[in-house]
């Protein structure tokens, strides 16, 4: 088996962990190196605040790694919830899983519970 990680990712995550410190000038001047360097050279970040610059990296995190599997743990680690019912969407199930449901934590296999007494579902 090969795990194959893409740079953005981790890219993304570090610009994401910058703004998380509020070391916003740091990661504005790296995430606009990004932009400009490899997507959009007039890309200009407008944000100015923590929570603006959260937004907009978390924008730029799912247009780059769209359809890529990431976003189900970008969901879980931002506290966020999935709604996926909006009419005119190109999701092919409708979803509506709020931040903190259950469904966001993966489940120990039933018969991993029943071979062990001591286990619990997580």
């Amino acid at each position: 088996d090969y795990c194959f990680i893409r740079i953005e990712d981790p890219f993304f995550l570090y610009v994401e962990a910058l703004v998380e410190q509020n070391d916003l000038t740091t990661a504005k001047t790296t995430l606009e190196d990004f932009m400009q360097n490899y997507r959009d050279p007039s890309y200009t970040l407008t944000a100015t605040t923590q929570a603006a610059m959260r937004e907009e990296v978390r924008t730029q995190r799912r247009i780059e790694l769209w359809g890529e599997g990431t976003s189900f743990f970008d969901f879980k680690r931002w506290g966020l919830g999935a709604n996926r019912t909006q009419t005119g969407s190109n999701h092919v199930y409708a979803i509506d899983v709020p931040a903190g449901d259950r469904r966001w934590v993966y489940q120990i296999p039933i018969s991993e519970i029943e071979a062990n007494p001591n286990m619990v579902q997580n």
